[in-house]
């Protein structure tokens, strides 16, 4: 099995099913701290289900707390435990693989469980899963595959979708026709997990669509139109926009100096940095009581005086952003150089 990431992979299954030209983009892998935060809980499962030596801090005792819902269940089923395992599996003449949470198998069926520790709520009955449960069939012979989500912040906690013999066949026939399909691009909601999205045709038909000119001087019907347009694919564009953000903040890093903006620290608010001490000033010089809440920064400032608060306090940096400095290229000069070229698909071209 290559150990390169797979064109059809079980996660991004949702989005491929939707649009097929998706997985033929150059795929641009930015992390979130939402998915830092996954990594993190799925190493700290895999950990606890192998029985390997851990350690954590403070930090990570919600985390923790979160994980023990799925570890728990899985540790309650019958069968053998498969924690972390990579599969593959010849899928209508596609190579599919990838990497379960786990599989508890035994005669002839197989639990599918999946640790999810966002809070958007998940179906098992969606397309990852069921590829999974598709690859647990082929690679274990299961005539019956059990879908699993634990999803600790949402209720139900564990939910559940079992898939006989006969759904397992439907939904191979449904995914072959999914990956033979015709390469087209095709905007929507799936758009915004896309590592493509930076580099896709339809994208930038959008985009370009969004420069048109002359609104004031259309009529009613056409500028309902225009606005209906936007609407439908605004999901589109605000992924598409966090994509060249992320990539623009990466080459900006690397290096590269001609892109019109740059990249500076953001700042979260003002907060003390040693609240303990702040507050036995305050209870000293202040006659802060008992059961009165420490002054934030702003409201001590009103109260000591800016020199104290400068002194105890900071401004915790909290990510990037990005600010213009007056060199990007014009917008008119970029569209000339990239309208003859761009295409998308949207009942047109």
């Amino acid at each position: 099995m290559t150990n390169k990431h797979c064109k059809w992979a079980p996660s991004s299954a949702d989005r491929w099913f939707k649009c097929r030209g998706s997985v033929e983009l150059e795929q641009v892998q930015t992390r979130s701290v939402h998915a830092s935060r996954g990594t993190k809980g799925h190493a700290l499962a895999e950990s606890i289900l192998k029985g390997r030596r851990m350690t954590w801090d403070n930090q990570d005792l919600d985390l923790l707390d979160a994980v023990s819902e799925y570890t728990e269940w899985v540790k309650s089923r019958d069968g053998v435990p498969y924690i972390e395992e990579k599969l593959s599996a010849n899928i209508g003449g596609h190579e599919v693989y990838g990497t379960p949470d786990a599989v508890v198998a035994r005669n002839y069926t197989a639990d599918v469980p999946d640790l999810k520790l966002g809070y958007q709520y998940v179906h098992p009955n969606c397309n990852q899963l069921k590829v999974y449960g598709l690859m647990v069939h082929k690679v274990f012979a299961s005539c019956e595959v059990n879908l699993v989500v634990v999803q600790p912040a949402r209720e139900p906690v564990v939910r559940e979708y079992c898939m006989d013999l006969e759904m397992l066949e439907a939904f191979e026939a449904e995914m072959v026709a999914a990956m033979d399909a015709p390469v087209t691009f095709v905007p929507g909601t799936h758009c915004k997990w896309c590592p493509g999205s930076i580099s896709c045709p339809a994208m930038h038909g959008i985009i370009l669509a969004l420069q048109k000119d002359g609104y004031d001087n259309m009529d009613k019907e056409t500028k309902s139109e225009y606005i209906r347009y936007i609407l439908d694919n605004r999901d589109a564009i605000k992924a598409h926009l966090a994509d060249v953000e992320n990539q623009a903040v990466t080459l900006i890093g690397q290096g590269l100096t001609d892109t019109g903006y740059k990249v500076q620290p953001k700042f979260g608010r003002r907060k003390w940095v040693d609240e303990t001490a702040v507050r036995k000033y305050f209870e000293d010089n202040c006659d802060l009581q008992d059961g009165q809440k420490t002054p934030t920064p702003s409201q001590a400032k009103k109260i000591v005086g800016d020199d104290f608060v400068n002194e105890h306090s900071e401004c915790p940096k909290v990510g990037v952003k990005l600010t213009h400095d007056d060199t990007l290229e014009t917008l008119e000069s970029f569209k000339a150089s990239i309208e003859d070229e761009w295409f998308y698909e949207d009942g047109g071209s």
